[in-house]
């Protein structure tokens, strides 16, 4: 007696490679855009503190209330357990009582200072004028 022929249930090997094949791609691109994410966001902290620095030290000029002289001049600080370089250059402007302010902040491991994470300025008026 002979079995009539059922015809067969399941996937080719055909079909489960090529379904392999769009979930590799697929998990590939989640993980890269993943890790994509996570430096990123560690950009944007270290921007973010280096910000702090850059606010701090003009609050530091303005708390002084003393007429910066210009030159440039540059110290550390350490915020959460970093230490930030900022570099500040002071500059006359074609109004004798008012002076520029940049401050450049770098991170304290030998980042390039013509690169910085942040670059900061404010202006400065003569205190003598305003009569502070």
């Amino acid at each position: 007696m002979l079995i009539p022929h059922q015809p067969q249930r399941g996937f080719t090997l055909l079909e489960v490679l090529i379904a392999m094949a769009v979930i590799s791609v697929a998990l590939t691109a989640i993980i890269k855009a993943g890790s994509h994410t996570t430096a990123n966001t560690a950009y944007l902290k270290q921007k973010t503190y280096a910000h702090w620095v850059a606010m701090n030290r003009m609050a530091e000029l303005q708390a002084e209330k003393e007429w910066p002289s210009v030159g440039t001049t540059s110290d550390t600080m350490e915020i959460l357990g970093q230490e930030w370089e900022w570099i500040q250059t002071t500059t006359e402007t074609i109004e004798p009582n008012l002076r520029r302010v940049e401050v450049k902040v770098i991170l304290d491991d030998g980042g390039d200072e013509d690169f910085p994470l942040i670059t900061m300025v404010s202006f400065f008026l003569n205190p003598q004028v305003t009569g502070q």
